[in-house]
């Protein structure tokens, strides 16, 4: 996924603040990390299972 589709919901989310928008690239690469650190301690969500 390209980074303007994954952080395409957020954008929409933002839209019109410029505050949020400024959070975006920082809530994606908190985002990214738990993914990996939940992969890395096999630990899932009841749906991803």
């Amino acid at each position: 996924m390209r980074e303007g589709e994954k952080n395409a919901p957020f954008a929409s989310a933002t839209a019109g603040d410029a505050g949020k928008r400024a959070l975006l690239g920082y809530a994606s690469d908190v985002m990214e990390l738990m993914t990996a650190l939940r992969r890395d301690w096999g630990v899932t969500y009841p749906e991803e299972e």
